[in-house]
């Protein structure tokens, strides 16, 4: 399922092992973005 998505040129991330909430920290701060009370922006 890897391959698949290299050759479709997706980069897959490895998610860290930890809460939801840090991950999806994480996710937003790979895609560059930033939630917050206002909503969600780029950096």
């Amino acid at each position: 399922m890897t391959g698949v998505y290299a050759e479709l040129g997706y980069e897959l991330v490895p998610l860290p092992l930890v809460p939801v909430e840090e991950r999806v920290r994480f996710v937003l701060d790979q895609a560059g973005l930033i939630l917050d009370q206002a909503g969600l922006r780029r950096t």
